[in-house]
């Protein structure tokens, strides 16, 4: 419970490795999860509003130890905020190279030395106590002590108890030791001297440059490894109907009046052809999938009467077929040859001279009743 009193609060100080620990956990804790989460929005901001309280909390606490404006705990709070929203409204792996923006200012902030003389547990100072969590290291406050032997007059030797004692250094001493630790320390921390020659007047705009190529690099990247990807999908997908119009044989073909024909396959289903607008489509329409042009969804004559067709599908791009199922080839070939005209796909088909056409075929007369 006190650790995570330490995670929320703001009056304390995080040394670099514990800012670099909690904000590293908060993006990375968002990536996984928002993908998980992908498609549950709700879900997806609630995760990111707690990874940006918690960078904001950290952030203050980071700023308060390395003795910078108070204001800037907002700045890579607001951008995390901004690009996980964006994340989450695009849901694209691509978006989260914006995630680099608020990473690199939360790695600006590691380069700032603390302020010294501050004792750390788990790398926070501050007024929770976090003391049974850190583990001192033993030291032994005993004396260590030796005889030796000294000869006497006699000639005897004697025994002499002598201690050897530690005593701390004189608290002026320390002091002044540290003063001079600290005069140094802007010159010998690794990070004031990363900072200074990354953010110089000159190579600020190196480093910007160098963060925003990464991120559209690797935004232009994702999405051409998903269009590949896309594109792999498309031919697997079209190729199944194509794998349905094979098995289904075209039989017995005769040409009816009004540009279109009539054929059967091997279980004795009627099967409409007529050429049309040439389409990339396969797959018109599908009663397993119900999914396609629902104007293709049945045929329907000048009587009001219907049938289903179980498949619409196209070959060479312009030549439609509509299959229907076996236990409606009689009552549709009937209707075929005494009715007046039918709608299939939008399409208005004339049946005048249909009846001569089919009594002509013993495929089909068989299955007309006059």
């Amino acid at each position: 419970m006190q650790l995570l009193k330490s995670i929320f609060c703001l009056s304390g100080f995080d040394n670099r490795q514990r800012y670099c620990a909690i904000c590293g956990i908060s993006y990375l804790s968002f990536l996984l999860l928002s993908a998980i989460l992908a498609g549950h929005v709700i879900s997806s901001a609630l995760v990111l509003f707690i990874a940006v309280i918690i960078c904001v909390f950290t952030t203050r606490r980071r700023l308060q130890d390395a003795r910078l404006n108070k204001n800037w705990s907002f700045a890579p709070g607001v951008i995390f905020a901004l690009t996980g929203l964006v994340i989450i409204s695009v849901n694209h792996g691509g978006a989260y190279w914006l995630l680099l923006m608020p990473m690199a200012l939360s790695a600006l902030l590691l380069t700032y030395p603390g302020k010294p003389g501050k004792t750390y547990q788990l790398g926070y100072n501050g007024p929770v106590d976090l003391h049974k969590f850190h583990r001192p290291h033993a030291h032994s406050s005993q004396a260590q002590s030796r005889i030796e032997p000294t000869l006497t007059a006699t000639g005897e030797a004697e025994q002499t108890i002598s201690f050897d004692s530690h005593e701390p250094a004189a608290p002026e001493a320390a002091r002044v030791s540290a003063e001079g630790f600290n005069d140094d320390a802007s010159h010998t921390d690794p990070g004031e001297q990363i900072r200074l020659l990354l953010l110089n007047k000159k190579n600020a705009l190196y480093a910007g440059g160098i963060i925003l190529a990464f991120i559209i690099t690797g935004i232009l990247v994702s999405l051409l490894f998903s269009s590949r990807e896309q594109q792999a999908e498309t031919p697997e997908n079209s190729s199944q109907p194509r794998a349905q119009i094979q098995q289904d044989e075209k039989l017995h073909k005769i040409d009816l009046p009004d540009n279109f024909s009539l054929m059967l396959n091997q279980y004795q289903g009627v099967i409409i052809n007529w050429q049309s607008d040439k389409t990339e489509q396969t797959q018109i329409w599908s009663l397993k999938s119900a999914e396609g042009d629902s104007s293709c969804e049945k045929i329907t004559f000048n009587n009001g009467e219907s049938y289903r067709t179980y498949a619409v599908t196209t070959e060479m791009g312009d030549s439609y077929f509509a299959s229907f199922s076996p236990l409606d080839t009689q009552p549709l070939l009937q209707a075929i040859a005494f009715r007046g005209n039918f709608r299939l796909c939008g399409y208005k088909f004339s049946l005048k001279g249909s009846q001569a056409v089919l009594g002509k075929n013993n495929h089909y007369a068989n299955f007309i009743d006059y």
